[in-house]
């Protein structure tokens, strides 16, 4: 899957203060005296790489190349908070003879060609996203400061990580190989600009926001993406965030330990981490007859990195299985925050099978992520085809309804790809089942048409109102029947329903 899109000015502003050229309201007559104003939007596309105009030479030195790119500093200052300070006061680069453009040295730890499609960004050109490309864009995005870009990539990599979970380890996959450049020590014509090492590299932290949203991601697909070869090649730092989370998505919490073991014996340099990551398994929700026989559970828990923090850990959590209940309270309440959370279960948000093409969704949590935009559901399968449930908390564009959508995953579609689909979707009332609020329709999905239920699905004041029982214990609970979904034909009706539009603000169009 990719996606094309463009910054509509270098900045993302729409109206940048260089790209304006406002007139004087023009004259008035008594019967007209409104004013008007006219206003200029600059197109700067055609400057990209352009030697005319041109007052830098940017030489990228780069992972796996160099070149030389023209650049305009108004463009770059404008589009940059970066280059808005490394280009200004005592690091601006002075002119060369006879007005030849000024060089910058850019070495940078990305790609050439990631390198060169942020520039094109800057120039207001239109882009494409990649799994390959996104990851490298959000980190110069966050380091040269276009706010936009970075927006763009979290929007693109959270629709294409939800449909399949394991995509989360390919983007954390790239070469660690680290650039040589150095902060510039000196003005003239030649300064050199450093972009910080690759942020996948055991030297620098992952990007914060793309770490937060595979741990997410995988959370609420454990079970599924920990069993998946590609498992194995997970990064400690992604392993610790989503260990981390209360709705990790597994029935036992001794399947969290199995994973966790698989994974550190894949790799002999893991054993190092394995204190740190024991800490996060959740050890008094295990079984007694388990934790009596755990230390023949798997060899690396007899090893000198595992023993003693194995043995804290078996030792506080019979203690607190043995505990009267008045003392369990007790236990959680003196015991510091990281301690605690080891004494709370695990509250997964799982869609389980309730019938013959039923499943529900059971959202928990859910004070946690009301604030969320949009939230999706872990994907489930029916009549061969992986679906998964969208859930705007907030509304799709509007704020007086919550609203809810079946959808698909477009990279796993064949060209030409659609099928109708006839479904009833439902907001459980967990009080009264017969105040359940429940709407059916059936639309075309296809390669154009990813999703499709209602925006208006449920009205807020209803939802959240504790007169109702939408929402029980912080939970929230959803359901869909499929009646029947069969080849698809253009031009079909779709009453009741609707698709998503796209996310306001987003200049965008799929391909």
């Amino acid at each position: 899957m990719s996606l094309v899109f463009s910054s509509s000015t270098p900045s993302g502003d729409p109206d940048p203060e260089w790209a304006r050229a406002i007139t004087p309201p023009r004259a008035t007559t008594p019967s007209s005296s409104v004013p008007e104003r006219a206003r200029l939007t600059l197109d700067v596309r055609h400057l990209f790489n352009e030697e005319a105009l041109s007052d830098i030479i940017l030489r990228l030195q780069c992972l796996d190349g160099s070149a030389a790119i023209y650049g305009h500093r108004l463009v770059l200052v404008v589009s940059s908070s970066y280059f808005s300070s490394a280009l200004s006061k005592q690091w601006q680069p002075t002119t060369g003879q006879g007005g030849a453009p000024s060089e910058i040295t850019m070495r940078c730890d990305e790609k050439l060609a990631h390198v060169r499609t942020f520039l094109e960004f800057l120039y207001g050109r239109e882009v494409e996203l990649t799994l390959d490309c996104a990851h490298p864009l959000l980190r110069l995005s966050d380091f040269y400061g276009v706010d936009k870009l970075g927006e763009l990539c979290l929007d693109y990599l959270e629709r294409v990580l939800h449909p399949e979970p394991t995509r989360c380890f390919q983007l954390f996959a790239e070469p660690n190989v680290l650039g040589t450049g150095g902060v510039p020590d000196g003005m003239g014509a030649d300064v050199a600009l450093y972009l910080a090492p690759n942020a996948l590299s055991p030297q620098a932290p992952a990007q914060p926001r793309l770490l937060a949203l595979c741990a997410e991601v995988l959370a609420r697909s454990f079970s599924d993406a920990s069993v998946h070869e590609k498992f194995l090649s997970c990064p400690t730092e992604l392993l610790l965030a989503v260990l981390q989370r209360d709705d990790l998505s597994v029935d036992r919490e001794v399947e969290v330990l199995a994973a966790l073991l698989k994974w550190a014996a894949h790799e002999p340099s893991r054993e190092g981490s394995l204190g740190e990551l024991l800490s996060l398994v959740r050890w008094p929700m295990i079984t007694g007859e388990v934790l009596a026989e755990i230390e023949e559970f798997h060899a690396l828990l007899a090893t000198e990195a595992a023993r003693v923090p194995l043995r804290e850990h078996l030792l506080e959590a019979l203690k607190y299985q043995a505990a009267s209940p008045n003392r369990k309270q007790s236990i959680v309440r003196d015991s510091i925050p990281d301690v605690a959370s080891r004494y709370r279960p695990r509250t997964p948000n799982m869609v389980r099978l309730q019938g013959e093409g039923k499943f529900c969704w059971t959202l928990k949590n859910f004070s946690r992520l009301a604030t969320e935009e949009r939230i999706y559901s872990p994907p489930f399968t029916f009549s061969g085809i992986a679906f998964m449930l969208l859930f705007f908390p907030r509304g799709n564009q509007q704020r007086e309804y919550a609203s809810l959508y079946v959808s698909v995953d477009k990279t796993k579609l064949d060209p030409g790809w659609r099928r109708e689909v006839h479904f009833t979707l439902c907001v459980v009332d967990q009080k009264e089942s017969l105040c359940s609020v429940t709407k059916s329709t059936h639309g075309e999905l296809s390669n154009q048409v990813l999703d499709w239920g209602f925006t208006e699905l449920i009205q807020l004041s209803s939802l959240n109102s504790p007169s109702h029982g939408y929402i029980m214990e912080d939970t929230l609970q959803f359901t869909i029947q499929f009646e029947r979904v069969t080849e698809g034909s253009s031009g079909r009706s779709r009453p009741g329903g609707h698709s998503t539009p796209p996310a306001a603000g987003l200049a965008n169009r799929l391909i």
